[in-house]
């Protein structure tokens, strides 16, 4: 503001010292904008995490065995077979290996079995991952199948011989030297006659031990005794030993 040579008052505009800021463009836009929506994902991703933390159950002690669902910024989470998901803390001494080979904590695949070896780090006694082991699941090899057996004839290992005193549809027992013998019979049991009573008859009996332990005859087989006269008489032939052939 100053005094004009005729006495009359005027305006003059004062000159600001500051430089004038340009108009932000659409390229600081944009990136106050990507700013902000970092910041608020940032936020969610802490405020989940923290949830999820909260609802999981600290590793015990030993050895954990399950299926890896986190591993991330220093924690992991592992969910056992019964369903229960387990967090723990890891860092750059924590082993990881998959087959026996070391890995990096970024080699691991979510939900592949694993099984971890935890521990408590004093003296705070947080949980702490010592040791983290990818588990290699072979595959079933493809079994051939059994080839079926259209009769299968047990061979008995033990022989009886006396008197059968008893017998019924399911067992026989006989009367031998050593005393008396009871013996189990079945349906794959053999017979010299099958339609001829078992009763006071002398017979021979091959038997073993079945499944459930017990003695089975497998054969009972009977006959008669020859007299002498009843031998067929053979040919008398002469053979004489070292003879010569005319030489």
């Amino acid at each position: 503001m100053s005094l004009s040579g005729r006495g009359k008052l005027s305006i003059v505009p004062r000159r600001s010292s500051r430089a004038p800021q340009p108009n932000p463009g659409p390229g600081c836009l944009y990136n106050a904008g990507m700013r902000r929506l970092r910041s608020a994902l940032v936020l969610l991703v802490t405020a989940l995490l923290g949830a999820t933390l909260e609802a999981q159950q600290m590793m015990p002690v030993g050895v954990v065995r399950g299926s890896l669902v986190t591993w991330l910024g220093g924690s992991l989470s592992v969910r056992s077979a019964d369903g229960t998901v387990y967090d723990c803390s890891y860092d750059k001494h924590t082993l990881f290996q998959r087959n026996l080979w070391p890995i990096q904590s970024a080699d691991l695949s979510g939900g592949e079995p694993v099984e971890g070896v935890s521990d408590r780090k004093p003296p705070t006694r947080t949980c702490y991952v010592r040791m983290l082991s990818a588990v290699y699941i072979s595959p079933k090899s493809p079994r051939r199948p059994v080839p079926f057996r259209e009769v299968w004839t047990p061979r008995g290992y033990l022989t009886y011989s006396g008197l059968v005193v008893k017998s019924d549809e399911s067992r026989i027992t006989l009367k031998t030297r050593n005393g008396s013998r009871t013996l189990l019979l079945s349906a794959r049991t053999l017979y010299s006659v099958a339609a001829e009573p078992l009763l006071n008859k002398h017979v021979f009996v091959r038997a073993g031990r079945n499944l459930e332990g017990a003695l089975e005859a497998y054969q009972v087989m009977w006959g008669e005794i020859l007299n002498p006269g009843q031998y067929t008489s053979l040919p008398e032939r002469n053979f004489v030993l070292g003879a010569s052939s005319g030489r």
